[in-house]
């Protein structure tokens, strides 16, 4: 028997689920219903009528954290929240929960200034940063949540509260760590720093070497400079587009760099460490603070070649 396809679908119904599908997708989700409030007063009035009604309340913005609590609640989507103003003689930025990192460094890299983004540039600022937001740039700057000025958040009364060290003090030290615990956050204020340009990249190796790679890294990080943040990642990433061939439906460690000094200095500090032998090898290459996001590298197709660049593109624009 013929399956019959329904002739048309709302619109709305598309709309939310679209809203519903997060980026991450490792825990499925079926909220109640699904709200893009325009503004912080919508948002205030949206938690009272949940209050009134006895409804858990949840929210998202570009669901990069995988959330087990959306099942029957009111998912409150803060994408239209969006605006995002930097103060260049000031040093810092206000932008709201439906912001992500790309636009705020976009915004500030003109005027030679960034913000304490994470590795992922499409991640949300508010969601990023009331989660501590510890990035690749941590171990020179600290986190994000170290830089924050003041939050705007909707508290589970349906109030809307301005929130700084000295407003709310308890409040403020809850949020910066606190991820939605609290209420939501509408808007975030915070300091920028004046980085023009960063030198990262990652190394790969052979999920096989593991427990020797972490060792050896776990010791050359208590001798790098401050100007240095590394991480390290164990992998296991599907064979599906967009990821490269070499990497594809297989175990690896990735060793994570980032240097916010001389780039020269940043080459010689990572070439002069005796790693195992790479799987693949995408070599550290300065890029424009605004391009960060580019230097997430390309691995060899060839483990036998010589490593090549990671980032090229972005290190010929920020010759430019």
């Amino acid at each position: 028997m013929p399956i019959e396809y329904p002739k048309a679908v709302d619109p709305a119904l598309l709309r939310g689920l679209a809203a519903t599908g997060p980026w991450n997708l490792a825990v499925p989700s079926l909220p109640l219903a699904v709200v893009e409030p325009a503004d912080a007063a919508e948002i205030a009035h949206v938690v009272r009528f949940a209050n009134a009604h006895r409804i858990p309340v949840a929210v998202q913005c570009t669901g990069h954290g995988a959330a087990d609590n959306l099942d029957g609640a009111l998912l409150v989507v803060t994408r239209r929240l969006t605006e995002c103003t930097v103060h260049p003689g000031e040093g810092w930025a206000r932008v709201g929960a439906g912001v992500a990192w790309q636009q705020v460094l976009d915004a500030a890299s003109p005027h030679g200034l960034a913000p304490l983004a994470g590795s992922s540039p499409g991640v949300g600022v508010v969601g990023y940063t009331t989660g501590g937001g510890l990035g690749p740039l941590a171990r020179t700057h600290g986190a994000a949540s170290d830089r924050v000025r003041a939050f705007e958040v909707v508290t589970g009364d349906g109030e809307l509260r301005r929130v700084t060290p000295t407003e709310h003090p308890d409040l403020f030290w809850g949020l910066r760590g606190g991820k939605g615990a609290l209420g939501i956050v509408t808007a975030v204020e915070f300091d920028l720093l004046p980085i023009r340009e960063l030198y990262a990249g990652a190394v790969y190796f052979d999920g096989a070497a593991a427990t020797a790679m972490i060792g050896t890294w776990a010791g050359w990080c208590e001798t790098v400079p401050r100007e240095a943040t590394t991480s390290i990642a164990m992998l296991q990433l599907p064979p599906m587009p967009g990821v490269p061939e070499p990497l594809a439906g297989r175990f690896t460690v990735a060793v994570r760099f980032a240097w916010t000094g001389d780039p020269s200095s940043g080459s010689l500090t990572i070439r002069k460490k005796e790693f195992p032998r790479e799987l693949r090898l995408s070599r550290s290459t300065p890029a424009r603070i605004a391009r960060h996001g580019a230097t997430r590298p390309r691995p060899s197709k060839d483990p036998g070649k010589r490593p090549r660049r990671a980032c090229g593109a972005a290190r010929r624009r920020a010759r430019r």
